[in-house]
């Protein structure tokens, strides 16, 4: 291994590596809280969980998403090809940002919350605005914008002959993804042709959330499968880390679906929650891998030249 410096290790950790591990915690606790509430352990840990740390840790991971993202698109100069894309991919961080605190934070019953902590008069009646605006900003916007991102990489994968095909694996899971995507639209198109009145402007908004996940998991797999032919190292980690965000998102979209249409029952259905720390992890570590590519490369030329 490298030897490396600066802020971007401490002792034998990267900070990628510090952020898994981190995650991991995140995670191990989270179960552990889960397995002794349906053990008959009561839900108080587990409430505590899910009401506080849980929450605190999405706002860690987007923060942290913002800020590598922002880091990652400062690295190339204007008029590189990348830069473009990591201005779109910053862009859809701070979207998701804005959706997580304006839908999770704002809108929870905790201490976490400053409307709630402060009792601020009629916070309640807010949630009805505040909540489908962060999952429409967070959602279908921040979606629509990181498609646009992961485009812009992708062509100049093509553009300099970089191109991956895609395994049947891929195939196989995009089929799956598709065809969920179509059942859910059928189920919607079921449910309105009963129903008299006009679709709120809300609920519209998100219709646009399983259609954009399909878009940007095939975006995803290509770059995946494209930027493998360079080696398992921190470029191919970064989309791999994409792949893993979106497709978890799906993942957790069939899962919510799943419960509310009592295929899942509760309260075993709970342990579905436990992926959105995985993909918000997913997310904030992607632009990390993207500064640690550059970080190494940075450091692989100095030894070559010392003068760089």
């Amino acid at each position: 291994m490298s030897k490396r410096s600066g802020w971007f290790s401490f002792a034998w950790f990267t900070l990628s590596g510090l952020f898994l591990l981190s995650t991991s915690v995140h995670l191990a606790l989270g179960l552990l809280t889960q397995i002794i509430w349906l053990r008959g352990g009561g839900q108080t840990l587990f409430r505590y969980y899910f009401a506080y740390q849980d929450p605190l840790f999405f706002v860690l991971c987007t923060g942290m998403e913002l800020w590598w993202a922002r880091i990652a698109w400062k690295q190339f100069l204007p008029g590189q090809d990348l830069r473009g894309a990591w201005l779109l991919i910053m862009m859809a961080a701070l979207c998701h940002v804005v959706g997580m605190i304006l839908s999770q934070v704002l809108c929870t019953d905790s201490y976490i919350n400053p409307l709630y902590a402060l009792h601020v008069f009629g916070y309640k009646t807010s949630t009805a605005i505040l909540r489908p605006l962060g999952m429409f900003i967070g959602g279908p916007v921040h979606m629509a914008i990181l498609a646009g991102g992961l485009f812009l990489a992708l062509r100049l994968c093509r553009k300099y002959g970089v191109g991956g095909k895609l395994k049947a694996i891929d195939w196989i899971i995009l089929a799956i993804v598709g065809a969920y995507t179509l059942r859910v639209a059928y189920v919607l198109v079921q449910l309105r042709l009963g129903v008299t009145a006009p679709p709120r402007l809300l609920e519209v908004m998100n219709w646009a959330n399983d259609p954009l996940l399909c878009v940007l998991l095939v975006f995803a797999f290509f770059l995946r499968r494209s930027v493998a032919q360079m080696g398992w190292g921190y470029v191919t980690k970064c989309w791999g880390a994409y792949v893993i965000a979106i497709l978890g998102t799906s993942l957790g979209s069939m899962g919510q679906w799943a419960t509310n249409f009592g295929i899942l029952p509760y309260p075993e259905s709970t342990v579905v929650w436990h992926i959105w720390p995985v993909i918000y992890a997913a997310y904030a570590l992607a632009p990390i891998y993207q500064v640690e590519a550059a970080h190494v490369a940075k450091e692989r030329l100095e030894e070559v030249d010392p003068d760089v």
